[in-house]
């Protein structure tokens, strides 16, 4: 276990202080990675624990009520699980009580070792030119070579740097994107998803969304496209074929791996999700899931401004 990832977590990027408390909630396939946090948690604080939780079925799921209610007793806490608690009820009731969360679905040792070793104010001054220019009903426009051509707007937006020192604070643990959820029913156009997609991974052939109204309406490809489309209609919910999400991946340590967690953050890349986009500022879509789809070597314009070319940022 890499001792630099796991102080950069805490000291860094929670800054979690001697008179706070600290949890840390994983599931059997993470508890390496979180008894190595606990140790390190009772050095820094008055107070750590942690608490196992079920593997979950899919992204999105509920923990156990109690679990819920527990984490909402302490200043900061870590979700490492196999499937992301990010999108859940739980979580954002935790946020609204002020807890601080860094959130870590499906992370591994390899991938933790490799992403939090980035210095993470370098990530920060990135994030904050792509959110100066990016204001609520900015007109995005994305192209790429293989095929993607859409439109959306921009509601309000977020900036995921990693440094989670506020009270309320939430993101990912590795981090490093600039987002927002796309104004609703107003994204039109072709997507061509070529990298990875959540609940799937690395993607041997392109999957293309036909998009209209902010939903998508086909979904077209190989095998793959196969089983998104059964994840889809599994999840018995319309509202899964939302487009979510748009954000910018800037972390210069990142890799396509086929873990959503680290291929989302890739310096260079975009993604966008469907499903629910409740936990971002303006987003009232529910839906069991949130799946994201990553984009290499797209090209970017906000209000006709190209500030993206084929991976390049050009701010």
């Amino acid at each position: 276990m890499s001792n630099i990832a796991i102080s950069n977590i805490l000291k860094v990027c929670m800054n979690l202080k001697k008179n706070e408390s600290f949890i840390v909630v994983y599931d059997e396939n993470k508890i390496r990675i979180a008894n190595a946090l606990l140790e390190k948690a009772k050095k820094l604080c008055k107070k750590a624990d942690k608490i196992e939780i079920p593997v979950g079925k899919y992204n999105g799921q509920e923990p156990p009520n109690t679990v819920a209610k527990k984490i909402k007793g302490y200043d900061v806490a870590v979700l490492i699980t196999t499937k992301s608690l990010s999108h859940t009820n739980a979580r954002r009731e935790a946020s609204k009580k002020g807890v601080r969360i860094a959130s870590m679905p499906g992370v591994t040792e390899a991938v933790l070792k490799r992403t939090m070793s980035a210095d993470y104010i370098k990530i920060k001054k990135i994030n904050a030119k792509i959110y100066r220019v990016l204001k609520k009903k900015s007109l995005l426009k994305v192209v790429t070579d293989k095929g993607t051509d859409v439109t959306m707007y921009a509601n309000l937006s977020f900036n995921e740097c990693g440094i989670y020192s506020e009270k309320g604070d939430f993101g990912n643990l590795p981090a490093g994107e600039v987002g927002f959820a796309p104004i609703e029913g107003k994204t039109n156009g072709t997507i061509v998803v070529d990298k990875t997609m959540a609940g799937i991974g690395k993607l041997k052939n392109d999957i293309r969304f036909e998009v209209k109204d902010g939903f998508a309406k086909k979904i077209n490809g190989k095998s793959e496209s196969s089983k998104l489309r059964k994840l889809l209609i599994d999840s018995k919910n319309k509202n899964a074929y939302n487009i979510a999400e748009f954000s910018f991946g800037t972390n210069y340590k990142a890799r396509i791996t086929g873990i959503a967690l680290e291929d989302e953050k890739v310096y260079g890349t975009i993604h966008i999700a469907l499903g629910d986009n409740t936990s971002y500022s303006g987003g009232t879509i529910k839906a069991p899931t949130h799946l994201d789809g990553v984009i290499s070597k797209p090209t970017v314009f906000i209000d006709n401004k190209k500030i993206m070319n084929k991976g390049r940022l050009l701010l």
